[in-house]
């Protein structure tokens, strides 16, 4: 988060969590970063209502899915990087539209939003 809010320093960034600590402790280092107690599992609409992006670093399997539901609700893309060593239980399926894109050594799934059609959103790696 801190290094997308040094890259695009005019885009709004907000890190969610579940975990107040962590939140804390992210907004004390970055304090120009917001931050939200919210869980994908259950979450406040309006806390994601004009996202373009919806990161996740190495979410367990579980979640995935609820990312890719969120995400779709709100009409925005999806990046998620996994363990690096695997892909954190989940196949990422290209049926569902998910695409390997590798940095360096780094490895992410993008899921692109085919219904993105507002033309103040980025075009993120496209």
């Amino acid at each position: 988060a801190k290094g997308a809010k040094e890259r695009l320093p005019e885009t709004k960034v907000v890190v969610t969590d579940t975990n107040e600590e962590t939140l804390a402790t992210i907004k004390k280092a970055c304090p120009e970063i917001e931050v939200v107690c919210d869980d994908v599992l259950n979450p406040r609409m309006r806390v994601y209502k004009k996202a373009a992006l919806i990161y996740s670093l190495r979410p367990p399997p579980e979640i995935v899915h609820e990312i890719m539901k969120l995400a779709s609700k709100v009409g925005c893309d999806v990046l998620i990087r996994p363990y690096p060593d695997e892909e954190g239980g989940y196949s990422y399926p290209t049926s569902e539209g998910w695409r390997l894109i590798t940095h360096r050594r780094a490895v992410f799934y993008w899921l692109s939003n085919p219904n993105i059609v507002a033309p103040d959103r980025p075009q993120l790696l496209r």
